[in-house]
């Protein structure tokens, strides 16, 4: 009867002591690596430092990114960018990432990244204080642009046009996403003279294509707009994720993203970082990373092709 109650008494005890090992196993932080750890779960913390100048090489640079499909497929490569940056510049590099594409604007507005792998959406919404340079674009599968797949589930019979989604509920990306929620916005106010609050019985942002795929795909809205990059890598390396729904409409000709700087940093400093870009693809490892976040190569910027995208944004921007 003692022994019983000794060891009833110290059982809660264990459990404790137990479960504060295993926090401490799993919470423990990496080693640091010469390029920043990305954490793609709560956005990667920023690194402050005293000389928010380019020239000091003491300094890392600091890479922002946005990701469009979920991050544990590219987290890998996303570093292997950032170590051969790192390697071929002669700097340590960090990389930062957030949830949103406002977030990465905030960023290079205020002076707290130095370059970025941008998406169309962040670029042309970009109005921030610090002006951005061009350096280079992303050519992949024989082209410059991609598209806004407009899907639904194969059981939707009902569904073939945007104007079948009068009254439906829709799934968007984020806010400022050009495939994923500002395409669609325009065919609206340009074709229907109607916004999404009007025409919607609801509508959601998920956070990235592949959660909007994923919505259509488990019934929680009746049709999401997506990138079509993500939806066809998808249909050729996990068509599972993709299964059960199908494209309806498409909008054509969306500039992929760029990739930008700071115009302050050096002029000698933006050339070094654009031959490193231009020629990239050429490393063989890079050139497997650089497929796995969809780009085959970059290529000189062509600054032009954003502007009906930018002229879309504004227009877009005013009128909601």
């Amino acid at each position: 009867m003692i022994n019983n109650f000794h060891f009833k008494n110290k059982y809660p005890i264990f459990i404790i002591l137990l479960l504060c090992i295993l926090f401490i196993i799993f919470n423990y932080p990496e080693p640091e690596q010469y390029s920043g750890h990305i954490d793609f779960s709560q956005g990667a913390p920023l690194v402050h430092t005293k000389d928010n100048s380019f020239n000091s090489n003491e300094r890392p640079l600091r890479i922002v990114i946005s990701t469009v499909i979920s991050p544990n497929v590219t987290i890998e490569d996303w570093r292997a960018f950032a170590d051969y940056i790192s390697n071929k510049l002669g700097r340590p590099t960090v990389l930062i990432q957030r949830r949103s594409y406002k977030e990465i604007d905030q960023l290079l507005s205020n002076g707290d990244a130095d370059m970025s792998f941008m998406s169309t959406g962040a670029f042309c919404s970009y109005h921030g204080i610090n002006k951005l340079d061009v350096l280079a674009m992303v050519f992949y599968q024989g082209s410059l642009t991609y598209k806004s797949y407009l899907i639904t589930s194969t059981t939707r019979n009902d569904i073939n046009s945007i104007d079948n989604l009068r009254g439906k509920k829709m799934a968007f990306s984020d806010p400022l996403s050009y495939s994923g929620h500002i395409a669609v916005v325009n065919e609206l106010n340009t074709n229907l003279h109607t916004s999404p609050n009007r025409f919607f019985s609801n509508y959601i942002y998920t956070g990235s294509h592949d959660r909007s795929i994923w919505a259509v795909k488990n019934k929680i809205v009746d049709a999401a707009c997506v990138d079509s990059l993500v939806y066809d890598l998808l249909k050729k390396d996990r068509p599972e994720d993709i299964s059960g729904t199908k494209i309806f409409a498409v909008i054509n000709d969306i500039p992929i993203g760029p990739i930008v700087v700071r115009s302050d940093i050096p002029e000698e400093q933006k050339k070094r970082l654009q031959e490193i870009l231009l020629s990239m693809h050429k490393d063989p490892q890079m050139a497997k990373s650089l497929q796995n976040i969809m780009t085959d190569k970059f290529v000189p910027p062509e600054p032009n092709l954003y502007i009906p995208c930018k002229e879309i944004y504004d227009k877009v921007m005013t009128d909601s």
